[in-house]
């Protein structure tokens, strides 16, 4: 908030446009704040990390892309616990192709098991070169289940390992250290607002060779090199994919946000966060009539827990916890498929973050006996 404020009061112009001493400034900090989050996932340079309006827009840009590449032989690999952002994109531009969308399955201990089926649920039994693109959650928004590249491999060998390989990782760079050189992954999205950064700012970070093929999704100010009436130059990344005016009191908060994460470290974060999960799980566990989705083992999730209470429906649970001032999400959460596979309608999520503890987690216990004792 602080850093918000100071750029709106002492340094607000539009960047990469002006000359004169303000907008300078300007350009200066939001520069700045590209080379905290180069640093922050261990990029190897500048040049890979391209600011979006979130992780929404970050793989729709990909998606726009890599969709005109697919043909009627060659398509996408999901999973079934995908975010609707990394589902809708692929399912459309799959359309236009008429390509495949497959997805890989998941088990009853909610990680991927190695199967492959079609969008009718039908087992698909692909060659290695069926995918343009593999692009997946690294955590679950749902089950909080981790998935690697390198786990994803390992579980199913016939996956084409030359195809683009996407990591949606909003719901991991805020929770645990994550270096895109080790991850093995050509591309990572993420958005700011889940790591205490403002709303409207994310995160497209690519392997340099790769960004240079891929087509812009918006097209207009800011990106050019030279125009004229029948023909445009385009900037290099990451200046080709951020036409228009930028959330640039957003990226300023991200960088202050980076700053504050980086000083407690994330390895720190990321134990604090096991270390609730384990606590979490065990306290529920004992709530009498509740289904708990996802890994059990807290060394497989990361930090939400979604749950359901026999005979209640989830929003009423939610209701409830909310007049007691416990803030919980209740619904699909986004991810309606993986719910149809679970066979419920909606679920309860609690979520936790750097600022929760044990007496956070028995606020929820409670809770839940209040939910029980007025619906039972």
């Amino acid at each position: 908030i602080d850093a918000v404020r100071e750029f709106f009061e002492r340094n607000n112009a539009n960047i990469h446009r002006g000359i004169y001493p303000l907008a300078e400034k300007a350009t200066a900090k939001i520069e700045e704040v590209r080379g905290k989050v180069a640093k922050f996932i261990n990029a190897s340079d500048v040049s890979e990390i391209v600011f979006t309006h979130g992780t929404t827009e970050a793989l729709n840009l990909l998606a726009s892309s890599y969709g005109s590449q697919f043909s009627q032989k060659k398509g996408v690999l999901l999973t079934e616990m995908e975010h609707h952002s990394n589902l809708i994109p692929w399912q459309h531009y799959a359309e236009l192709r008429n390509s495949p969308v497959e997805f890989l399955t998941v088990g009853g201990d909610g990680v991927l098991d190695g199967r492959i089926i079609d969008s009718d649920g039908n087992e698909a039994f692909n060659t290695m070169n069926m995918y343009s693109v593999i692009s997946f959650a690294h955590v679950s928004n749902v089950l909080g289940a981790i998935t690697t590249p390198k786990s994803l491999f390992e579980k199913n060998q016939k996956i084409d390992t030359k195809a683009a390989v996407i990591v949606d990782a909003a719901q991991s760079v805020p929770h645990m250290p994550v270096d895109v050189k080790s991850l093995q992954a050509d591309y990572i999205t993420f958005s700011g607002h889940k790591m205490l950064s403002p709303a409207g700012v994310g995160i497209l970070w690519g392997k340099q060779n790769l960004l240079n093929k891929v087509e812009p999704l918006l097209y207009g100010s800011q990106m050019i090199v030279d125009v004229s009436l029948g023909s445009a130059v385009f900037q290099k990344p990451p200046y080709l994919f951020e036409s228009g005016t930028l959330p640039l009191e957003g990226i300023v908060g991200l960088g202050a946000a980076i700053d504050y994460l980086s000083d407690i470290g994330m390895d720190k974060i990321r134990e604090h966060e096991i270390r609730l999960i384990s606590y979490a799980i065990e306290r529920l566990k004992k709530v009498d009539g509740i289904t708990i989705y996802g890994p059990l083992d807290p060394s497989l999730r990361s930090g939400v827990i979604s749950f359901n209470l026999r005979g209640i429906h989830p929003h009423d649970i939610a209701q409830v916890l909310g007049s007691k001032n416990i803030c919980v999400r209740a619904g699909h959460h986004c991810a309606m498929p993986l719910h149809k596979k679970l066979g419920i309608p909606a679920s309860v999520r609690i979520s936790f973050g750097i600022y929760n503890d044990e007496e956070d987690i028995e606020a929820v216990i409670e809770g839940l006996q209040s939910v029980s004792d007025l619906f039972h």
